[in-house]
């Protein structure tokens, strides 16, 4: 709704996403992998990257600005492949290629879960050294039970889920909930837009306590400032999308080790280091 709303916010007062804006998920990965490098936890010795992507806009989206922001750190990109929207089982020949050229990282934008899960399982049959990076398939828990032992390594991220961490109150307060109702842990971040977009225009109504005036509950959503499951829940005024930030709905990255989500960043909520993936040598 960006591109809608910012020429002129005044005429949207009732609209405001609680979804923030993802640029991040192409920028953010890049900056943290940067002082891995710089701490020496990770030695990328030839700075070459591969980038798979499907072709819907929000894979292109994350891969260009991906592609770009890991060329500003002085990467080359030494691969770049589209593949159409829909189930792939087979990804050995484009396997074969990558192995060929080696890159130091892959970037893998197809967020659909049985293709990442593919991808993981048929690179381990003939793995070498990269890091590799999903987009959003990871999240949910259906990856980690089809990939098993083979998701161990695996690096993704998230904007506005639940951020895992015995550090985050909110979501072990929500999980909790969640798991009573429902028998399982929250994945994704669907979940919690529901959860927490119910709980802000609760809070507008008791504000303004008549549901018929829009106008007025469309102002009071606006003026949100509150700690949610997600990070702290407050608005853009110019573009009515919640604030994306470290200090407002950060950017998470996990490692997957042994079947748990290992938090990586954010720093104040962290549970792990970064580990090299257990297929280098």
């Amino acid at each position: 709704i960006e591109k809608i709303i910012k020429p002129s916010p005044e005429k949207f007062p009732t609209i405001w996403s609680i979804a923030p804006n993802f640029n991040a998920y192409g920028t953010d990965p890049p900056r943290i992998m940067e002082k891995w490098i710089t701490e020496g936890k990770f030695d990328p010795a030839e700075r070459k990257f591969a980038i798979i992507t499907n072709d819907s806009a929000y894979s292109l989206d994350i891969s260009e600005r991906m592609k770009k922001v890991l060329e500003g750190f002085g990467w080359t990109c030494i691969m770049y492949e589209t593949v159409p929207t829909t189930d792939i089982h087979d990804w050995r020949p484009l396997l074969a290629k990558l192995k060929a050229y080696k890159p130091n990282f892959i970037l893998n934008a197809d967020y659909v879960v049985g293709n990442a899960a593919n991808f993981v399982k048929q690179f381990n049959e003939d793995p070498f050294n990269s890091l590799i990076f999903i987009q959003y398939a990871p999240v949910l828990q259906e990856f980690i039970d089809l990939t098993k032992e083979y998701s161990t390594g695996i690096l993704y991220s998230l904007i506005g889920g639940p951020i895992y961490s015995p550090k985050a109150e909110k979501t072990i307060e929500f999980s909790k909930k969640y798991e009573e109702e429902y028998g399982e842990k929250p994945t994704g971040a669907y979940n919690v837009y529901i959860y927490e977009g119910v709980h802000v225009y609760a809070d507008a109504l008791r504000k303004v306590g008549n549901p018929k005036e829009y106008l007025e509950i469309g102002k009071a959503i606006g003026e949100t400032d509150k700690d949610t499951v997600m990070g702290r829940l407050k608005f853009d005024k110019e573009t009515h999308l919640a604030l994306q930030g470290d200090e407002f709905i950060p950017i998470q990255l996990y490692q997957i080790w042994k079947g748990e989500r290992n938090l990586l960043f954010i720093e104040k909520f962290a549970t792990a280091d970064f580990q090299l993936p257990p297929w280098f040598k």
